[in-house]
This record gives C-alpha cells, structure tokens and sequence, in this order.
C-alpha cells in the first residue's frame, strides 16, 4: 500500500482544472455528471424543424423538379430524426443521485474557490439547485441497496481506494452492498415463509378464521416488504403475492399441516 504522502503526490500529478476534474469523475461512475443542454437541443431540434419545413414548401412549390432540393431534404431528415433520437436518449438519461451530486459539488466547489476559473467557472451551472444534470450512471439498484448505501455507506467503504485529500469523499464497494442485500433478502424470504408456517402450525386446531387472518396478515406483510424493498413493478408484485399466498392457503386447507385433536369417532376436531 501507499504511504500518505506517496498518495498526495500521486493525486497532484493533475493539473488544477479540467486534468483534475476529468481525473475525479474517471474515478468513480457515480461522479459522471455532465449538463444535458435541454434548452439548446430543443433549440436545435427547432432551427432543424424550421429549415426543413422551409425546404418542404420549397420542394412543393417546385413540384419535386429539383432533385438538388430533394437530396437536400432527405439528408436533413435523416439529421433531424438522428438530432430527435440522440435527444430522446438524453432526456431518458436519470439525475444524478443526491449522495454523489453530494460528493461532486464538494470536489467541484472546494474551499479554496472552483476548481475550473473563467467562463467555465459556471460550467455545469447551479449545483445548489441543478435542474440539468445528468447521470452516465445507468446502473440499477433496488430500494434496499439504496437504504445501505445512504444509511451505511461508511460501512462498507473501500480501503484499497483513496480518498482526495482534505475532502470528506470516501468511495464505498459495490460488490459488498449488494451481497450484503443478498443476505437481507434471503433471510427475510425464509422468515416470512418458514416463519409463517409456523405460526399456522401452532394454530392449526384452531376455527378458519384465525388460520385466515394469519393468512392474511402474513401476506400482507410480504407484499410490504417485497413493495418497499425493491423495485418490483406492479403486476409483479401482484403476482409474487398471490404466489406466496397460495402456499399458505395450501398448507392450511392440505394435509401438509400437523394434524388436529382426534374425536370419539376418529376425525379430527377442527
């Protein structure tokens, strides 16, 4: 490992700037915040628009006799669809998460002044309320990784990773938060399940409307945890509960339960 001082050295090889800047962002996926230029690609969408409908009327005016025209028309609509796609795609593109919008405007606006002087001082315009930013990041996570990353993020922080000196970022794993989701979800997906099994065994003699409100209320709470805990859509999650609610309305109603209290006759009491 790095002495401190072998570390310092190493991170100041940048220049101040956008060396350091595209240095910080090259780091880590979650610092690839970029301005997405909406005002301006819808501007370009229009001046394309714009030409192009002048070209149409020309086109129509002439009555397609001017094949030059026509050329032209075709490589504009082929520029305009294209300038439509690409501008799709970045408005589909997520902002950045509050945690590392955290981190970016700590390492961007430090102490000291910006880190970029000028006119690019303003370069991704006001972090403290962004409305056009944007993430590279297209990783997804499900609401349970998110709860330990924003909760425990220190936790599970990567030792083999520096952080910028004098600068409160630390850089966390993601192999360990999503292992560590994996075990949450696993455990929890035997409690409700062996749990509520048997919950219902130990009052399995008793009249069906305590075995159903059992029923109920584990269910219940599974759609809960399943709703809250990741990102189930709706019919999934629909579909998951039915499931779940089908073992339990079978290993109540079958003869996968301990049987009941024996009557004179021989049947059992329920």
């Amino acid at each position: 490992m790095d002495s401190p001082g072998e570390s310092f050295a190493t991170e100041s090889r940048h220049l101040e700037g956008f060396p350091s800047l595209a240095h910080f962002i090259s780091k880590d996926a979650d610092a690839s915040i970029f301005r997405s230029f909406g005002e301006l690609g819808a501007r370009n969408l229009l001046y394309l628009q714009s030409h192009l409908n002048e070209l149409d009327i020309q086109l129509k005016r002439l009555d397609r006799e001017d094949f030059d025209n026509r050329s032209r028309i075709a490589g504009l609509k082929i520029s305009a669809r294209e300038a439509l796609i690409q501008e799709h795609q970045i408005r589909s593109l997520k902002p950045p998460p509050n945690r590392s919008l955290s981190a970016f405007k700590h390492f961007f606006a430090r102490k000291d002044g910006n880190i970029l002087l000028g006119d690019d001082e303003n370069l991704f315009g006001d972090l403290e309320h962004p409305t056009d930013l944007v993430s590279l990041n297209t990783s997804e996570d499900d609401r349970l990784n998110r709860f330990l990353r924003y909760t425990c993020g220190y936790c599970f922080r990567d030792r083999r990773r520096k952080p910028y000196p004098d600068l409160d970022i630390f850089y966390y794993s993601d192999r360990a938060i999503h292992l560590t989701g994996y075990i949450i979800a696993t455990i929890l997906s035997g409690i409700l399940l062996v749990g509520a099994m048997l919950c219902l065994s130990l009052v399995y003699a008793r009249d069906w409307g305590l075995r159903l409100g059992m029923v109920a209320l584990f269910t219940s709470l599974f759609a809960i945890i399943v709703g809250l805990l990741t990102n189930a859509r709706r019919a999934e999650l629909f579909g998951s509960t039915a499931a779940y609610a089908a073992v339990l309305v079978v290993y109540v109603s079958g003869s996968l339960g301990p049987p009941g209290p024996t009557g004179a006759d021989g049947s059992n009491m329920t």
